[in-house]
């Protein structure tokens, strides 16, 4: 008896030690955004409007000194589109996994359509990038980013 309590509290010892490194992501950070869609009235729409349509939104993640490199495209960072709900004018949030490497970044985000294409600034406004710096095991929240499209 005393054999099986042992073994049984050694695998739910390892076990959460294994669920303690997998959340807390190692040696990797993490990234989150809220986003919330407004019109140049100010009021709030959906991602879907008749003749227009957000279908997700993409982090761009650079690396300080590193113009043009993006760690989504590339593939370094995962998790970066998040679908846009169809139906909520509520604010909605995504966070990519924990595979950002500890460092300093610009991080700014694309409006896509639903062909994955950008959607350009002229039908919808987006914040600048913000500097921010990624530390190991830990998440980084971004804030509220609003998107301004262009309703008439």
């Amino acid at each position: 008896m005393k054999r099986i309590f042992h073994g049984l509290s050694r695998t739910v010892f390892l076990g959460l030690m294994v669920m303690l490194i997998s959340c807390s992501g190692g040696q990797q950070g993490a990234l989150e955004v809220a986003w919330v869609i407004r019109g140049l009235d100010q009021h709030a729409y959906t991602c879907r409007e008749p003749g227009f349509e957000i279908s997700s939104i993409r982090l761009v993640v650079e690396p300080e000194g590193q113009s043009g490199h993006d760690l989504c495209s590339d593939g370094t960072v995962s998790g970066c589109r998040f679908e846009c709900p169809p139906d909520t004018t509520s604010t909605m949030r995504g966070m990519t996994t924990f595979s950002v490497p500890p460092g300093r970044y610009y991080v700014w985000c694309v409006p896509l359509d639903e062909h994955g294409d950008a959607i350009s600034d002229d039908k919808v406004q987006t914040p600048y990038p913000v500097a921010v710096t990624v530390e190991s095991g830990r998440a980084r929240f971004l804030g509220v980013w609003q998107l301004i499209i262009s309703k008439r």
